[in-house]
């Protein structure tokens, strides 16, 4: 009796799953749209912002720690809205780095805090410059999730 049930239940879900992998009655081909050719529209897409490193006569660069310290200050603020006004809104302020959020082009922009997290990483991963023990690092790159809200990393 066992091995008739095991038999029977096997069998139902084989037929179960056979079932759902077949289209409804009423469903077209015609009625679903058509596949996006991502070639062919690639030529469309624009970055809002490009991230970028600052040479130090542009900005005075500020210290790789401090940089650390607001990255992980920022994830730790997850979903709450860092926004900042036209001029710029200082985020965080450690070991002697500084991380600024700016509009891009517009008034105000906000994006969560763990998202500007991100433009920091961005920054930590592609502009440290090193002598010896001591790093510096100053750029500016856009949060996560949007290019409405640009983030510079620099000293104070």
């Amino acid at each position: 009796m066992v091995k008739f049930t095991l038999l029977a239940l096997a069998a139902s879900l084989l037929f179960a799953v056979g079932q759902a992998a077949t289209a409804g009655p009423g469903v077209l081909d015609h009625d679903m749209d058509p596949p996006t050719d991502v070639q062919q529209n690639d030529g469309d897409v624009h970055a809002l912002f490009d991230n970028h490193c600052y040479p130090r006569r542009e900005a005075t660069p500020g210290k790789v720690g401090g940089a650390v310290d607001c990255t992980n200050y920022l994830k730790r603020l997850r979903t709450k809205e860092c926004r900042a006004r036209k001029g710029g809104t200082i985020m965080c302020r450690s070991g002697g780095t500084i991380v600024k959020g700016f509009p891009n082009n517009a008034n105000t922009a906000s994006s969560y805090c763990r998202d500007v997290a991100t433009a920091v990483v961005w920054v930590l991963d592609h502009c440290p410059a090193c002598g010896g023990s001591d790093c510096d690092v100053a750029g500016i790159a856009a949060a996560g999730g949007n290019g409405y809200l640009v983030i510079k990393v620099s000293g104070i």
